[in-house]
């Protein structure tokens, strides 16, 4: 009997996209959360980027890590609150 696919979110800065939509599996949904130098930018994109992966049926997420400090300790903290821990 076949498993069904899952379907996996890739969450990362436009600085790390290339690698992660090189992967060329259409199963893989990558979204890019803006560029690393701007952070506020990528804090704004996260609730829509996990929003939209909601929409997509995703079943598993993987995202980018940030610096624990500032900007990237809030956009951290999402994160950690969306994976339920």
């Amino acid at each position: 009997r076949a498993s069904k696919a899952k379907r996996i979110g890739i969450l990362a800065t436009t600085e790390h996209l290339p690698f992660s939509a090189a992967l060329g599996d259409p199963r893989v949904i990558t979204l890019a959360l803006g560029s690393r130098k701007n952070m506020r930018a990528c804090a704004r994109r996260l609730f829509a980027a996990l929003r939209k992966f909601d929409i997509l049926h995703v079943d598993a997420i993987i995202a980018e890590s940030f610096p624990e400090k500032g900007i990237g300790a809030a956009i951290m903290e999402r994160l950690r609150r969306a994976s339920g821990k």
